[in-house]
């Protein structure tokens, strides 16, 4: 069966199609546009808490908890604060945590993308390890003690939960049964 289809009616055929394509192309566009407009938006943080070991300067090798908080996106991050969080019992519990030697940056720390914000706590400094251990997971279970996060918190009221590494568990854990020895 062979059709016949006069240039005219081939023209408006295409027309028509070229419309169609146009909006299609037009409603894809607009979609990618938003999608980037809310993705380059977002709070984009790689973080990580952990013992760390300060060396060189010529002093004592010397430990430290460090928290750490890269931005990995395109929008500056202002760090506000940094806390803790663990459920103990029905409830979570909260604390903030205090940076105070010259090492360790501080509250509020404005993050450009690639910039990282360190925060240290030497375990040197006023027996900070057993003082935690003790004092804020009071009466907490090894498995209560598991539900540990570090808190990241930033200007535009998003918080970031980071699990410390296992090493940081066994630290505490440890502190705490030689403080119940004393």
């Amino acid at each position: 069966m062979k059709v016949n289809i006069s240039f005219d009616e081939l023209m408006q055929i295409l027309s028509v199609l070229g419309v169609w394509v146009g909006g299609l192309g037009s409603l894809s566009a607009a979609v990618v546009a938003l999608w980037l407009s809310r993705h380059s938006e977002k709070v984009k943080l790689k973080s990580h808490v952990g013992i760390r070991v300060l060396v060189g300067g010529g002093g004592p090798k010397e430990e430290l908890l460090d928290i750490s908080a890269t931005n990995v996106g395109n929008r500056p991050v202002t760090i506000s604060g940094v806390g803790w969080r663990a459920k103990i019992g029905r409830s979570p519990r909260y604390a903030v945590q205090i940076f105070g030697n010259p090492l360790s940056d501080t509250c509020p720390k404005t993050l450009h993308y690639g910039d990282t914000g360190s925060f240290k706590v030497f375990f040197s400094d006023s027996d900070w390890l057993k003082d935690f251990a003790v004092g804020f997971l009071k009466d907490a279970s090894e498995k209560e003690v598991k539900t540990l996060r570090a808190q990241i918190y930033t200007s535009v009221g998003q918080t970031r939960d980071v699990v410390p590494e296992q090493r940081v568990f066994e630290r505490l854990m440890k502190a705490r049964e030689e403080a119940a020895s004393d």
